[in-house]
C-alpha cells in the first residue's frame, strides 16, 4: 500500500508538470515600503503594469512584488485532443490537434483585449 501511494503521488506530479505551462516569479519584502523595484521600474503598492508584447504582468503589494505570465503564458491545462494556438495580444484558443481549423473552445483574451 505504501508503494501504491508513492506511485500515485508521482503520477499526479507528472500530470501537473506536463499540463501547466505558465509561470510567476514572486519576491517577498523584508520590510514594509510603499514601492517595489521591478524590471518594469518602480511600482507603487497596488500598482499593476501589463506588457501585452511579452504577456507579462508586474505587480506590487504590501508583502510582495514580482511578475506573472498572462493569457497563453498564464498556466493553462491541456484539453484532450487539442493544442493551444497563440494569438495576438496574449490571446489563445484551443484547436483540434489533427485539424487546427476546428476550435475546441472559444478564443480567450486577458482583460478582453
Amino acid at each position: 500500500m505504501k508503494y501504491a501511494s508513492v506511485l500515485l503521488g508521482i503520477g499526479c506530479l507528472a500530470i501537473l508538470v506536463y499540463e501547466i505551462e505558465g509561470f510567476c516569479d514572486v519576491k517577498y519584502k523584508d520590510k514594509a515600503s510603499s514601492t517595489c523595484e521591478t524590471a518594469a521600474g518602480t511600482l507603487k503598492v497596488g500598482q499593476i503594469v501589463t506588457y501585452f508584447s511579452d504577456c507579462i504582468e508586474y505587480f506590487c503589494n504590501e508583502k510582495a512584488y514580482g511578475y506573472c505570465g498572462i493569457g497563453y503564458k498564464a498556466g493553462l491545462s491541456e484539453i484532450d485532443g487539442c493544442v493551444q494556438e497563440k494569438l495576438e495580444n496574449c490571446c489563445y484558443q484551443f484547436v483540434k490537434r489533427n485539424d487546427r481549423s476546428i476550435p475546441c473552445e472559444d478564443k480567450v483574451c486577458p482583460y478582453g483585449k
